[in-house]
């Protein structure tokens, strides 16, 4: 026997707990000489054989025709496959014991089989086989008939004869034919009998008919016996369903339900698998499997259900499963690689509304009160098998502790539906109670520093620590509720424009946001929002109002008079988040609006010949030639700020500045222009009046550690012969064009370019850069200038102030553009 050879049953792996009555024998086949060694005396004692067993002939005689059949067929598949195979059967060593045993066998070598044998039940008595058969003959849940090979009933249990209605003994004899109920064809009957004769038996659900001539849905398999050769019975097990719903097996209908008029499981999977393969690439797909809990639980109400989602236009395909379970596919309008909890709330809202707008109160909430499981393609499943199953365990299993009755199979998408859910009741409370609050943020001038507008902002009560504004305004536009938390921010914002007057300068605007993501006509809503600044304004001019870029573009034609209306009263127009969307800058010739905004996206990070910087210089440059104003959001650093401003951005927003806080914690003056004056981004009044006021505004500057292209790109860009070397705002040396042009070579930058050439590219400043240059203070006067240039003083010159931070640099040409001037 092989010692390596350790085959247990399946059980094992699953319960290593769980101990056996009986011992497990190993066994071994030779295929040749069909010898079967085993240890006789343990099995033999076990068993009570009478004869050994010395072959594998010998073993077959002990078990049923049917099952030598099945047992050969595994060998042949051990042999071929060399797969671990199982099989378990009845085996009779003699008159007075049977037992059921399991083997696990393989083949071990070329020509020889190994495996374990267990007896898993031994009955040695024909007593004891008689308990066996009256338990599971007379047991009080299933309906149990024999009958012999022309279907005549020549036994039933009690519990079959009340399930029917008949008296004791009054079904013995009589054909089974007399349950039929006439709805089902002869092809019906056809195709269930050869798959009896093919495989077996067969099991489905079909209308039945009782002694009082009820029809009724039951639950049937019907086993074949063959006892000996050619001496056939007929086993039926029955379970009476309830009468209100069930699937009913009849290929007449074509795969429908008879009792919902809806595709049968099999049905359903093959039109939710063409779906998933479909739009695979696309949007998602959500499946739900939905078992109502009706008031009176009648058939009516279900059919009802059924005809609502048949006729419904957010379901994609529908079934039903039986026992009461509908099954429905809806789009989840999100890539199938990027799912997101709003998308599938979305969907799930869309779904049980049209639910509630075209079926009786009674029919929704016995919807609502019932159990429905959800799953996910793409989240917790990847094929349309798995999302029915997915699904089905869900409404199942529900997730502990839980009272409401949708239940998802992934447990983060569960849980952050909940959590939406708390939020959705939050932010409704907030508008209904009038208790949002308004934060402002200053949107700077970016030659100046002065503050132009400030934007209003919509802030919440605390609902929830991870919760972020723009994710409480999303469930706003979800809940059809923008509209109230944009004019509730906007009165509040309006009616403070005075404040800002008086302590900021007549000229300060406000700027104030207006969603059109609303099942709102958009003319309504802008209508309503110049009414509402005509009331509590007093200078609408000083008014700006904000669109999103997709809201504005998707619906030009219609809003047009009303954004008119809100420009005939002085009302500035900005579009919000430009670049964003997919609208075509063809539009901006056509459009009437007065600013344009920049994303944070275009923002962050912000440098030199990068696409985000040609992105932010084309759009600045159309703008400008269309007479439009740009806003730059988003800025948190002196690096985005000069790029900006050296791309020549009107006006910037963002933390660099001050984040939305309320109003009264803003200082009044001009806060911002002393912060960007002291690091030389705008100059200051005295300047004019030096040396250092004739240099261009915000050149821009470089780090020590950044790479020698980056100087290159600057040098070139901006014509300038130098950029001073930078850090801590200290300067630390300069890097000139021709410096430059001693490390590069005739063909860097071309398709000649070598991998060694290309590798100076990545040279560092502090590698080429001149330590030593002029240094003056910024407060040098011009009239210092000619003493300066009778001195023969070397260009470039940095000027730096009382403490050695660096103000700025002058060239050459500064000084040949001032004289002209002259």
């Amino acid at each position: 026997m092989n010692s390596k050879l350790q085959i247990k049953p399946e059980v094992n792996a699953i319960n290593n707990s769980l101990e056996y009555k009986y011992p497990m024998f190993d066994w071994s086949l030779n295929l040749d000489t069909r010898e079967f060694s085993y240890d006789y005396n343990a099995l033999a004692s076990l068993l009570d054989l009478e004869v050994p067993i010395v072959t594998i002939t010998d073993f077959m005689q002990y078990i049923t025709q049917e099952q030598r059949k099945e047992l050969e067929l595994l060998f042949l598949q051990a042999i071929k496959s060399g797969e671990r195979q199982h099989f378990s059967c009845c085996f009779v060593p003699n008159q007075s014991i049977l037992a059921y045993v399991e083997f696990y066998f393989e083949l071990t070598q070329p020509r020889q089989i190994e495996g374990t044998v267990r007896p898993v039940m031994l009955v040695s008595s024909k007593h004891q086989i008689a308990n066996v058969f009256r338990s599971l003959f007379e047991n009080s849940h299933h309906g149990v008939l024999i009958t012999d090979s022309e279907t005549r009933i020549i036994a039933c249990n009690q519990h079959y004869e009340n399930q029917m209605g008949f008296e004791h003994g009054t079904l013995i004899g009589v054909k089974t034919n007399i349950f039929n109920v006439g709805k089902y064809s002869d092809q019906f009957y056809d195709d269930m009998w050869h798959q009896i004769h093919t495989n077996g038996f067969w099991s489905g659900t079909l209308l039945t008919r009782d002694a009082h001539n009820q029809v009724f849905p039951q639950e049937l398999t019907i086993q074949k016996i063959e006892a000996t050769p050619g001496e056939i019975y007929y086993l039926g097990l029955t379970v009476a369903l309830p009468k209100q719903t069930t699937q009913i097996a009849t290929n007449e209908l074509g795969g429908l339900a008879l009792s919902s008029k809806l595709p049968t499981k099999d049905k359903f999977l093959n039109q939710l698998r063409q779906l998933c393969g479909k739009d695979h690439q696309a949007n998602s797909k959500i499946v739900l499997t939905i078992k109502p809990k009706f008031a009176c639980d009648c058939y009516n109400d279900h059919v009802e259900f059924s005809e609502v989602i048949s006729l419904g236009n957010v379901s994609q395909a529908i079934g039903y499963l039986g026992d009461q379970i509908f099954v429905v596919c809806i789009d989840c309008q999100a890539r199938y690689e990027s799912i997101e909890s709003r998308c599938v709330r979305s969907a799930l809202r869309d779904f049980f509304q049209e639910i509630r707008l075209n079926s009786r109160k009674e029919i929704y909430d016995g919807v609502m009160n019932g159990r429905i499981g959800v799953s996910i393609l793409g989240l917790d499943s990847q094929s349309a098998s798995q999302l029915l199953s997915h699904a089905t365990q869900a409404m199942l299993e529900r997730h502990s502790g839980e009272d409401r009755n949708i239940s998802f199979y992934h447990s983060t998408i569960h849980n952050e539906i909940k959590r939406k859910k708390r939020l959705e009741d939050g932010v409704l409370q907030a508008i209904q109670e009038r208790r949002l609050e308004v934060h402002y943020q200053p949107i700077v001038d970016a030659r100046s520093g002065e503050i132009t507008k400030f934007e209003a902002l919509c802030r919440f009560p605390s609902i929830d620590e991870e919760s972020n504004v723009q994710e409480l305004i999303n469930i706003a536009e979800d809940l059809d509720l923008i509209n109230e938390l944009d004019s509730q921010v906007s009165m509040i914002a309006l009616d403070r424009l005075e404040d800002i007057h008086q302590q900021f300068g007549e000229h300060v605007g406000l700027t104030l946001n207006c969603s059109l993501n609303t099942q709102r006509e958009p003319v309504s809503v802008l209508n309503n929002l110049a009414e509402l600044i005509c009331t509590h304004a007093k200078k609408p001019e000083c008014v700006t109002v904000e669109l999103t870029e997709s809201a504005y573009f998707d619906n030009g034609a219609n809003q047009s008079d009303a954004l008119k209306e809100l420009r005939n009263l002085g009302v500035s127009i900005a579009i919000d988040d430009f670049g964003t969307g997919y609208s075509s800058f063809s539009y901006l010739s056509n459009s009437q609006f007065d600013f344009l905004k920049i994303d944070k996206a275009f923002v962050s990070d912000i440098h030199l010949h990068s696409n985000k910087f040609n992105i932010v210089k084309m759009i600045t440059e159309l703008s400008h030639t269309l007479g439009v104003e740009v806003v730059a959001e988003g800025v948190e650093n002196y690096h985005e700020f000069r790029v900006l401003q050296n791309l020549k951005v009107d006006n910037v927003q963002g933390f660099l500045f001050s984040k939305p806080k309320p109003f009264f914690e803003f200082n009044s003056g001009k806060p911002y222009v002393d912060q960007l004056k002291e690091v030389g981004l705008i100059m200051s009044e005295q300047s004019h009046d030096t040396i250092l006021g004739l240099s261009r505004n915000g050149p821009p500057r470089i780090h020590p550690s950044e790479p020698l292209s980056l100087a290159f790109q600057y040098i070139n860009e901006q014509s300038i012969p130098y950029i001073p070397v930078v850090i801590d705002n200290r300067c630390v040396g300069i890097v000139g064009k021709d410096s430059l042009n001693l490390h590069l070579t005739l063909t860097m930058g071309t398709d000649l370019e070598t991998t060694k050439e290309s590798q100076i590219w990545r040279k560092t400043i502090n590698q080429v850069m001149q330590v030593k240059f002029t240094q003056l203070q910024d407060s040098l006067n011009v009239n210092e200038l000619a003493a300066l240039l009778d001195s023969e003083v070397a260009f470039p010159w940095v000027f730096v102030d009382s403490e050695g931070e660096y103000r700025g640099i002058l060239y050459e040409s500064d000084i040949i553009r001032y004289f002209i001037s002259r």
